[in-house]
């Protein structure tokens, strides 16, 4: 597994910490500043998704969980993929089963495509970022904060 944790280590430093946006780290920045329970959730998968979140300082991560056999990634995925309506599905459950309570009512979620819609329809303060047009023309019939706004 050091191998595939260079791997992870690699695509990290090289293609994904590229293309953070200052702007959105800060947004997370301040929930951190204020003690708030942070998670990343995406479909990436865990490894890399752990690795990520060690770089922005998120607390958690609910991602795609790879298959490993005999210490070896198979290439399969271990549960369903962390997308669309799976994210809320499996964010639940990873709650569910460390005993964290989240009141849902007051937390925020972030995201950029229409197939986050329910991950943000979960929450009181949802907020499209950087949205897709799709998801842009939800945040605008729902009342959902648009960031950056337009």
């Amino acid at each position: 597994m050091n191998e595939a944790n260079q791997v992870w280590d690699w695509v990290a430093e090289t293609q994904v910490s590229q293309s953070w946006r200052a702007d959105t780290c800060q947004i997370l920045n301040q929930h951190c500043e204020q003690d708030d329970i942070t998670f990343l959730v995406s479909g990436t998968p865990v490894p890399l998704l752990e690795r990520l979140a060690r770089d922005v300082g998120a607390d958690h991560v609910v991602g795609t969980e790879l298959e490993i056999r005999d210490g070896t990634f198979s290439g399969r995925n271990s549960s369903p993929a962390c997308i669309g309506d799976s994210k809320v599905t499996l964010t639940q459950k990873y709650l569910q089963d460390r005993g964290i309570e989240i009141d849902y009512g007051a937390s925020h979620a972030y995201a950029d495509t229409i197939s986050d819609q329910y991950m943000l329809a979960m929450v009181g303060h949802p907020v499209a970022t950087y949205p897709d047009e799709a998801l842009r023309q939800m945040a605008n019939q729902r009342g959902w904060l648009i960031f950056p706004s337009d």
